[in-house]
């Protein structure tokens, strides 16, 4: 990149990370390396805060060995001081669990003895996880405000759907809520087509993790109906045997009806029964697979041998299609491109029908200026009850965190459409007092 040209109008660039000992950050580190020798970014500065000291450190010497081995010009600071990390930024990138990976595996266990799905960012585990993350995201967006308040807040901390409507409530802060999970129906469709991500443009409507592609444009050409016409015969497996959460893990008959395609966290709800005896008959959890992963991941971290972005993150963890949704917000707002993007922004009217504050998941230019969202129109009649009930739900369990409410607590697993009864929230609500108080401070003062 030539020398004399700024970007954005700054010098430096500081990516400031909460959760830093994360295993996405090896790619974080790896995409700023490769923009710079590109010149399509020039990356000064990358913070990594965590809590955990050791895990920062572990990942923190991972990432100086890449720099140093790239020859990047990126200053690498590790610390436990949030201040330290976020002063100055201009990206904040939010990757933080309260809480242990055996936690985790709490919440994804405990909602089955009710008869419920089991997940950390859905559901009752993922209501559980919301209580404890809520209020230290907002503490954090607080202190964004004050030690960098033109920082976009770049939010990955799940549950996404009530950290993003907790942070927009309750803060200040430049929220920017990214989620990769749409470049898994995106990467479907390219296999579908048998074309490259670069020719396709989505359009989906609705919220994170609970959205549907109303239309694919493909050279700027609208083939959704080719592709549900085309679907029975597809190259993709057939959806048992891609049970999970990848893709287009759908019944050919249940898209040409919906005539949209559902984001894969939809098969929660489109096979519920299915899906809750499935999580009741497997041998382990996601979470359970993470806590091994880490572990070997860990032991890369330590490999002083290992000077490159390790490719367990991208093999375990789909590091790339974090990366590749994460890196192109910054890109497009350091250069102005007016770049198409799937993310979560404050409605505004884009969505008939919604709270204006509501977080979408929806398509936006991103520019200099910051986040545009694209009108949408009115959310389809077949989608629209499940999505006023799941937006419905977040901001009430987003409060519930905040006030430290019982009854708020207890009426928004009421509402939550895979919880519902009075008798399962309550039995949900009280497990979770008893099993997190002391990440609960808010409803024991």
């Amino acid at each position: 990149m030539p020398k004399d040209r700024k970007l954005r109008g700054f010098d430096r660039m500081k990516i400031a990370v909460l959760g830093g000992g994360s295993s996405y950050i090896p790619e974080l580190v790896d995409q700023s390396i490769k923009m710079m020798n590109s010149g399509q970014l020039r990356v000064e500065q990358i913070a990594l805060m965590d809590s955990d000291k050791g895990r920062v450190g572990l990942v923190g010497k991972l990432c100086e060995r890449m720099i140093k081995h790239a020859k990047a010009p990126i200053e690498l600071s590790i610390t436990t001081d949030s201040k330290e990390a976020i002063e100055g930024s201009d990206f904040v990138i939010s990757q933080i669990r309260v809480g242990t990976l055996d936690d985790r595996v709490y919440d994804e266990k405990f909602p089955l003895k009710y008869g419920l799905i089991g997940q950390e960012s859905t559901g009752a585990g993922g209501f559980s996880q919301a209580l404890r993350s809520v209020p230290v995201l907002v503490d954090y967006a607080k202190q964004i405000e004050k030690w960098a308040p033109t920082a976009y807040f770049l939010n990955n901390t799940n549950p996404q759907r009530v950290t993003h409507e907790a942070i927009n409530r309750y803060s200040k802060a430049r929220l920017v809520g990214i989620c990769e999970h749409w470049r898994w129906t995106e990467e479907a469709i390219c296999s579908i087509l048998n074309v490259d991500p670069s020719r396709i443009r989505l359009e989906v409507i609705g919220l994170q993790h609970l959205n549907w592609a109303t239309k694919v444009y493909l050279d700027g050409k609208d083939v959704l109906p080719r592709i549900i016409d085309q679907f029975g015969k597809a190259r993709y497996p057939e959806w048992r045997a891609a049970r999970g959460w990848r893709g287009l893990a759908f019944d050919p008959e249940l898209i040409k009806s919906l005539r949209m395609i559902p984001n894969g966290y939809l098969r929660y709800f489109y096979y519920h029964d299915q899906v809750l005896n499935d999580m009741q008959q497997a041998e382990r959890t996601r979470g359970e697979y993470l806590k091994d992963h880490y572990e070997r991941f860990f032991k890369i971290c330590n490999d002083t041998g290992v000077k490159e972005k390790p490719d367990i993150i991208v093999k375990e963890r789909a590091a790339h299609r974090w990366g590749r949704s994460m890196m192109p917000f910054i890109k497009a707002v350091t250069n102005d491109e007016n770049s198409w993007l799937i993310i979560n922004v404050k409605n505004n009217g884009a969505v008939m029908g919604m709270d204006p504050e509501a977080i979408m998941e929806i398509p936006t230019i991103v520019n200099k200026t910051g986040a545009h969202p694209i009108a949408m129109g009115e959310i389809p009649l077949p989608i629209r009850g499940l999505i006023h009930a799941k937006h419905a739900y977040s901001v009430l369990a987003a409060r519930a965190a905040i006030e430290g409410s019982y009854d708020l607590a207890l009426i928004a697993l009421m509402t939550n459409p895979l919880v519902s009864t009075y008798n399962k929230a309550k039995e949900v609500l009280d497990d979770i007092l008893k099993k997190y108080k002391k990440y609960l401070p808010n409803f024991y003062r």
